[in-house]
Parts: C-alpha cells; sequence; structure tokens
C-alpha cells in the first residue's frame, strides 16, 4: 500500500468507512456511485478525503456560480488535497471548463497527473500551470492571503469561489481585505450554499 493510499485509509474494524467506500468505487472507476455515496449523507458530514461534503447539490451550486467562464477555460483549485471535490467538479462540469488542482503536499488521489501539481510554499503556480485560468476555488483554504497571491499570479481570473469556516473569511483579515479592494475584487456572501450551518460560500467579482 503506498503511502498516499494508506493516509486515508481506514484500518479501524471491518466495516468500509465512507472514505473507504468512495476510494474503492473510484478504483472501479465509478464516480456516480461515489456521488450517491455523499448525496446519502448529512450535509454537515466531512470525510478523511474532504472537509466538506461534495454533495451532487454543492457541486451543481459551484458550477452555476462559475458559469461565466468561459467554456474550455481552466477552474483552478487551490489545496485541492485527496482532489475528490475536484473530480466531482469535473464531473458535474462536463466540458464547460477544466479542473486543476495545487497543493503543497503530494497527497492527490482522484485527479489525474495531468491535472494535479504538488508545489513548494511560496513558488508560483502560474510558471507551472501553464493552463488558461480563469476562476479559482478552494476548500477550506486556511491561510486568506493565499488569494492574494494567486490573484496575482493569474491576473486573468474572473471569479473566485470559496467554501470554508466562516472565522475564515480573507474579507476579516485587515490586509487582506485591504489588498482585495485595493486589487479591484469585492465579496459576496451566499448564505443559501448547500453547506454546513458553520461553513459559507463566498465568491469575489471584479468591481
Amino acid at each position: 500500500m503506498s503511502m498516499v493510499s494508506s493516509l486515508y485509509r481506514n484500518v479501524a474494524g471491518s466495516a468500509l468507512s465512507v472514505a473507504d467506500t468512495i476510494r474503492t468505487l473510484f478504483v472501479a472507476g465509478n464516480v456516480k456511485a461515489i456521488q450517491q455515496v455523499l448525496d446519502s449523507q448529512p450535509a454537515s458530514s466531512s470525510t478523511t478525503l474532504c472537509c466538506v461534503n461534495p454533495s451532487s447539490q454543492l457541486i451543481h451550486f459551484t458550477v452555476t456560480h462559475l458559469s461565466q467562464v468561459s467554456k474550455g477555460a481552466t477552474v483552478l483549485s487551490i489545496g485541492s488535497g485527496s482532489g475528490l471535490f475536484e473530480l466531482l467538479l469535473q464531473e458535474g462540469a462536463q466540458a464547460d471548463f477544466k479542473v486543476v488542482g495545487t497543493d503543497v503536499a503530494p497527497i492527490n488521489i482522484f485527479l489525474s497527473d495531468k491535472c494535479f501539481y504538488c508545489m513548494q510554499v511560496g513558488q508560483d503556480p502560474s510558471l507551472v500551470v501553464l493552463e488558461n485560468v480563469k476562476a479559482l476555488v478552494s476548500v477550506y483554504l486556511r491561510r486568506p492571503s493565499l488569494v492574494v497571491e494567486y490573484l496575482k499570479w493569474f491576473t486573468e481570473v474572473e471569479v473566485v469561489l470559496l467554501v470554508g469556516p466562516r472565522n475564515e473569511d480573507p474579507y476579516l483579515d485587515t490586509s487582506v481585505c485591504a489588498e482585495l479592494q485595493r486589487m479591484g475584487w469585492k465579496r459576496l456572501v451566499i448564505e443559501d450554499g448547500p453547506v454546513a450551518a458553520w461553513d459559507v460560500v463566498l465568491l469575489l467579482v471584479r468591481n
């Protein structure tokens, strides 16, 4: 068993966890069944594979709010982790846009090698990710300043969609908020997003 695969595996007990079930279905190439498993879980649930439950509602919601991105463009995920959310987002988007993930840790499972880039901390991803990046997404960004850094690296981005805890809103960080406003970005809080009560969906658009 590889280090990456064992990282997400539940070895306690004989019953498969939700995460193990998802991994088994992925090996079998059954993405639709993965979505069905996640849809059977509460909106507030999460697994070791993703900090939120990437239900079909959340995937459809995300695709809808990225609809302004030009067809065939790239949606870049900051901190894609296992790549589960990104896999399902690509499945939901079909050919509307391409989903690419980046992370500073080599823990990707679900994205193909062509759609995942492992970056060093502080490395400029625009020198590596040469696709036509028009949107940024992130689930549990953790470090708000990354939004500013990525917007400076990818200057043609049209929209940013963030899913995460309410207390990690980049606009709650005074310096990050000031820089985003200086760069001409405004925040829209989507209160009816299909996420847990303690999470929120934020949409950043140009003024």
